[in-house]
């Protein structure tokens, strides 16, 4: 499951307060606890197997092991970049082809990128119905919804919370919209140049410089 977080949310009197930190490990070990109770409260079909779960739950809970894992490290500013990442994980196959490294011998040979050691590279083998009971998991059911909105995201939010965002669109709209010369270097590069290549945060303007044609010389004009 991958999730996209708002940097901050609405108050009481509806005002958007922003969040500029998130303690990722605080977030990890609540994930982690929701999702082990949700193994110990399943409803199994008999006692053998609800036994099992609540003993493999006692066990998790013990382990120092993260279910939560900071993947996108930086923030998305723009709807092409949220896209981007959603779109990568609504039409991929659960592995792709060029993991699988060998499958001879009832057996499949295959790497995967460990998010818990940042992203190192892990190779497996396993018997061949192993590996397909572990493929099939990441199989959605017919009709699965693949994405799901809350809070702010969600179409059944407060009226007041509506017209709340309403004037934040406005205000963004007002003042980031897109220039000629942006959608430009976009559309030729790939590349937003108002945003640090780096961190993908944009940036204040300080200084440009444009050659005049009046004066045949080259301009600099500072903003305060």
């Amino acid at each position: 499951m991958h999730a996209i977080v708002t940097l901050g949310g609405f108050n009481k009197k509806y005002n958007f307060l922003e969040k500029k930190y998130f303690h990722v490990n605080s977030i990890a070990g609540q994930w982690k606890k929701l999702v082990i109770d949700i193994v110990k409260n399943g409803n199994y079909e008999n006692e053998n197997l609800k036994r099992k779960a609540f003993s493999i739950a006692n066990q998790l809970y013990k382990e120092d092991k993260r279910f939560f894992f900071e993947t996108a490290k930086n923030d998305l500013n723009n709807n092409i970049h949220a896209i981007k990442y959603i779109g990568r994980y609504l039409s991929r196959a659960p592995i792709a082809e060029y993991k699988i490294i060998d499958f001879s011998d009832n057996k499949v040979t295959f790497y995967y990128e460990s998010l818990a050691d940042d992203k190192e590279r892990v190779e497996l083998t396993l018997d061949t119905e192993t590996f397909l009971s572990k493929l099939i998991i990441h199989i959605p059911p017919k009709h699965f919804k693949m994405i799901k909105r809350f809070g702010i995201y969600s179409r059944n939010v407060k009226l007041e919370v509506k017209n709340a965002m309403k004037r934040m669109k406005k205000y963004v709209s007002k003042y980031l919209k897109i220039t000629f010369y942006q959608l430009e270097i976009w559309e030729t590069f790939k590349l937003n140049p108002f945003y640090c290549f780096n961190c993908n945060i944009k940036m204040k303007v300080k200084k440009i410089s444009y050659f005049n044609l009046r004066t045949g010389s080259i301009c600099w004009k500072e903003y305060r």
